[in-house]
């Protein structure tokens, strides 16, 4: 999961649980997600959201080079109860 903290509050978004094969560069995916969140004006609950889930696809594949794409993450967000962020992740690729 992950904590934002900032002036006037805290944010928490819990980490989805998934079978861990290899964490190799689970922190550049997370990091990727969120920067991507915010260039797309995500808000800060969005961007946390989404920087698990992309961190949550790349450590069920072995290798840091396994980077999940814009379609399998919004899939997998589709999965696990973020029908709204999945839609608008799908429009930001199309």
């Amino acid at each position: 999961g992950a904590w934002a903290i900032f002036p006037g509050g805290e944010l928490h978004s819990p980490a989805f649980r998934v079978e861990v094969v290899d964490t190799t560069g689970a922190g550049d995916a997370f990091n990727a997600g969120f920067i991507a969140a915010c260039l797309y004006g995500m808000e800060l609950r969005e961007a946390l959201v989404l920087a698990n889930a992309v961190a949550a696809l790349k450590v069920m594949r072995r290798g840091a080079r396994s980077m999940p794409t814009l379609s399998e993450v919004a899939g997998f967000l589709g999965k696990h109860g973020y029908s709204e962020l999945s839609r608008r992740l799908l429009s930001i690729g199309a």
